[in-house]
């Protein structure tokens, strides 16, 4: 509560001020600004994971990172970085969710598929 209202008031007061005045820390201050940020971020991600997983069954695993985030921007009306669109693309690949037509992204595909490899279950190790 206190934090908020520091929030409505920082063009009129200094920082500073407000939290002495209120017996709330600075620290405390920036850390719940980037909490709220990350929670935002989270939010913005999960939104992001579906936009991915629709275009990739709608292209058949043949976009990579920039044309997929060519096609975010496009979908969701605002842009996407392709290196946000690459971080996604990696937890779902691990994950399993989506699949990547291997001659389609070489380029992606060739450094990442080893990076992939060590991370997956291999299945003629099972004893």
């Amino acid at each position: 509560m206190k934090y908020a209202w520091i929030e409505q008031h920082n063009e009129h007061y200094s920082i500073p001020m407000m939290c002495d005045l209120l017996g709330v820390s600075r620290s405390g201050l920036y850390g719940a600004r980037q909490r709220a940020r990350m929670h935002r971020k989270a939010e913005d991600d999960a939104v992001v994971v579906e936009a991915i997983r629709v275009a990739q069954r709608r292209h058949t695993g043949r976009y990579g990172c920039r044309r997929m985030a060519v096609e975010l921007g496009e979908v969701l009306g605002r842009a996407v970085n392709h290196k946000a669109v690459f971080r996604i693309l990696c937890f779902l690949i691990v994950l399993g969710v989506v699949e990547l037509c291997v001659k389609a992204n070489h380029k992606l595909t060739h450094g990442l598929l080893p990076v992939l490899n060590r991370h997956r279950p291999s299945l003629t190790n099972i004893t």
